[in-house]
This record gives structure tokens, C-alpha cells and sequence, in this order.
């Protein structure tokens, strides 16, 4: 019996490994919308379709020496095993990945364009040689405070496993597939066109994971384009945007007093989803962690938010919280709100919490 029960366990933490990093990508949920989609036999494409909306639109915006005013945090990574049901903590592992953050600061009343990153990947040497990936870029055009259109891309790294055993016995972690996503929406349509690509090698960046996937994707059939028509401003906004727009929302709810539950639509591949803000409460535990990490001021107030991802038919996609701290917003044209940590399950046997180390 305890001979079962080790090995179990064993299985328990290799299957856990294997899931981290393929679900690092969001923050606290991005990755489980961003999941690989079901591969299909690839399309012929015009020349026109080998450079991704993010470039054709704002070429370069993302290039070293980009002069906008912005916010960068980086995180570490921990994972912990649950008993399932009871959500017990059965094994842990501290610092099997990391993930970083960017977000151009607000425009207030300008015309701009704003930029969002989300980088996140494991450290093979800390979860026994397995390599997973997830990266997300997103652009926003700003005119007349009004969004005018998004464009996005973004990968992650697919894992072809089918079941337990198949992850606890797989070991071939140098070449790993990337279902890559390209995407823009404006007041008329919401667009999305796929690809999967195979990538050999570890990266500690998003630029430098950037330049190599974007060189492969050039040279990789694409799937049939997705389309929704007739977007609502409050829809032109992707996932990390949103994130951005209902933390200042929140900040602003603080000052007066009435934070409720609400919810943001936002795009996603083409589908209409939204993000529901449910929960709410002042944390005063984690702000005296923070205070000892040096982290917050001794005076700081941390709020925890609870959220969730709803499809279009009102289903939940994945849930996360986040802990923060919440200055009064400066009409949308200061720094935005930076998370201080984050935690999401994207199985019920695994957590995933992120902490910030710098920003």
C-alpha cells in the first residue's frame, strides 16, 4: 500500500511538471483561453498572409529602444500538488518557472497606440528537464478615448500527450509544438487565423522568443480565418487589456466605495468572452508578507480580486485571482495597476502561484 501510494504521488508531481509550464501564459488564466485548438491540415496562404496583424499595424512597436512610458514586473513561479475533492496540498516545488509583464502606460485624451506583453516559460533544469513555453502580444489603438482597434499574437507551447501515463512516460523535451494565434479586431469584424509550428530550444525573453517564432510562422501554412462581424467599442479589447481596464475600473470603485461584481467583454480569437470580477476583499495577511518581501510600503493596502473567463455562452472558461495594490486612477493616463502576485488551478490536483521578484 505505501509502495502504491508513493508512486502515485510520483506520478502525481512528473504529471504536475508537465502542466506548468504549458499554462503559464496569462496571468492567472490566459493560458487555459489560449489552449491548443485541435490540429487541422494546413491551408495554402497568399504572400500578403506571412506578416501578422501586430506588425502590419504597428510595425516595430515592440523593438528595443521603444520610447513609450511603461509599467514591467517579472514573477517567479511555484506549483503545488492537491489532493483532489479536498484541495489538500500533497507536494510542492518553489521556482519551476517565471513570467514577465509589460503594459505601456495610459494616454489619457491622446491619440496612441499601447502595448501589452505576457512571457512565461519553465526552468527544465528545476522541473526535470521539461520545456514549456507561453507568450502573448497585444496592440490597442487609441483615438478620441475611444478604442479603435486590437491586434494580437501569441503562442504556446502544445503538448501531444493524451493521458497520465503518456505524460509521466514522455521525455523528448527538445523540440516542442507551439500553437501559434494571429488575430485583429476593429468596429466591423474580429479576425483569427492559427498555425502550428515546432520550435527547438529554451528562451529566457519574449524578444528573443519573438524573433525565432516569428521567422518559423512566416514559413508555416496557416489555418482557415475566423471571423466575427460587428464589434461594440467595449469589445475591441483583448485579454490583456481587459485585465488592465477592469483593475482601474476597481482602483477607481475603491475611492467611492462600491466595488461590486461586474464583467468586461472582450475578444478572443475571434469569440466573444468576458472577464467577471466576483470577488473582493482587503488582504491583510499578504500585505504584511509583501512588507517583509519589500514588495509594498508599511502602510500599503493589498486588495485580492477574484475573477473568472466566461465563454459566449456564459460558461466558465478558467477562474484566477489576483493581489494588488489599488491607487486612484488618473483618468486612464498613469501607470497601470501591476499585480503582485497571481494564483490559478489549471487542473483540480495542481495550483500555479505567481509572485513578483521585480518590477
Amino acid at each position: 500500500m505505501r509502495v502504491e501510494l508513493k508512486y502515485q504521488l510520483a506520478s502525481m508531481q512528473i504529471v504536475m511538471l508537465k502542466r506548468v509550464a504549458a499554462v503559464l501564459v496569462v496571468a492567472g488564466g490566459v493560458a487555459a483561453v489560449g489552449s491548443a485548438a485541435a490540429w487541422r491540415p494546413p491551408v495554402t496562404n497568399d504572400p500578403a498572409s506571412s506578416t501578422p496583424w501586430i506588425e502590419k499595424r504597428a510595425p516595430q512597436a515592440f523593438a528595443t529602444g521603444a520610447n513609450a512610458p511603461q509599467s514591467s514586473a517579472r514573477y517567479r513561479i511555484d506549483a503545488t500538488v492537491l489532493f483532489p475533492l479536498f484541495s489538500i496540498p500533497v507536494a510542492s516545488r518553489d521556482d519551476v518557472g517565471f513570467a514577465t509583464a509589460l503594459a505601456d502606460h495610459g494616454a489619457g485624451n491622446e491619440t496612441a497606440v499601447r502595448r501589452y506583453e505576457f512571457f512565461g516559460a519553465s526552468f527544465p533544469e528545476r522541473a526535470r528537464g521539461l520545456n514549456r513555453m507561453g507568450f502573448f502580444r497585444e496592440v490597442v489603438r487609441w483615438e478620441d478615448q475611444a478604442r479603435v482597434w486590437t491586434a494580437h499574437f501569441g503562442a504556446l507551447s502544445s503538448s501531444p500527450e493524451t493521458s497520465r501515463s503518456e505524460e509521466a512516460l514522455d521525455s523528448d523535451e527538445s523540440v516542442r509544438p507551439y500553437t501559434v494565434l494571429d488575430g485583429f479586431t476593429d468596429r466591423d469584424a474580429s479576425v483569427n487565423r492559427d498555425a502550428r509550428v515546432v520550435l527547438d530550444g529554451s528562451w529566457t525573453s519574449a524578444d528573443g522568443f519573438y524573433d525565432q517564432l516569428l521567422s518559423v510562422w512566416r514559413e508555416t501554412d496557416r489555418e482557415p480565418e475566423t471571423r466575427m462581424s460587428s464589434m461594440t467599442e467595449m469589445q475591441r479589447r483583448g485579454f490583456l487589456s481587459t485585465v488592465e481596464h477592469a483593475l482601474r475600473v476597481a482602483a477607481g470603485e475603491v475611492v467611492e466605495g462600491k466595488l461590486q461584481r461586474a464583467r468586461y467583454p472582450f475578444v478572443h480569437k475571434a469569440e466573444s468572452m468576458e472577464l467577471e470580477r466576483r470577488g473582493h476583499k482587503v488582504d491583510r495577511g499578504r500585505a504584511r508578507r509583501y512588507v517583509e518581501l519589500g514588495l509594498v510600503a508599511p502602510d500599503a493596502v493589498v486588495h485580492r480580486l477574484d475573477y473568472r473567463i466566461l465563454d459566449q455562452h456564459g460558461d466558465r472558461v478558467q477562474s484566477f485571482r489576483l493581489w494588488t495594490e489599488l491607487p486612484p486612477d488618473d483618468d486612464g493616463a498613469g501607470p497601470p495597476p501591476m499585480p503582485l502576485g497571481f494564483e490559478f488551478k489549471p487542473k483540480s490536483f495542481l495550483r500555479l502561484e505567481a509572485e513578483l521578484v521585480s518590477g
